[in-house]
């Protein structure tokens, strides 16, 4: 597996149980939600590690750093509705966004 398919692979998951978890905060299921949620941070930590290794200078992962700022602070405060928020319409939107502009495409390649 080359570079990009690991990385388009990993964001998939990411999308995946980013959702997963928020819908399961919603829905009160605390226990799911945390495990989605720990798992979704986990596929965003190995993005971050295989650009990284990509040397990707024009990746677009710093600008999720302040959104992981703004999480970190709503989970200080336990504020589970703006965690679900923030990962819902601001974190997974920006990496869905990853690879997609700046020829990241073409530096992710192998």
């Amino acid at each position: 597996m080359d570079q990009r398919e690991a990385f388009d692979r990993i964001k998939d998951r990411f999308a995946r149980t980013a959702l997963v978890s928020v819908q399961a905060y919603r829905e009160g299921n605390d226990v799911l939600g945390l495990a989605a949620f720990l798992s979704s941070m986990d596929d965003l930590e190995q993005l971050f590690e295989l650009n990284w290794r990509s040397d990707m200078s024009e990746s677009a992962l710093p600008g999720i750093v302040p959104i992981l700022r703004e999480l970190k602070n709503r989970i200080k405060n336990q504020d589970i509705a703006g965690i679900t928020d923030l990962m819902e319409f601001v974190l997974c939107p920006a990496v869905k966004e990853l690879g997609c502009s700046n020829g990241n495409e073409d530096r992710l390649s192998g």
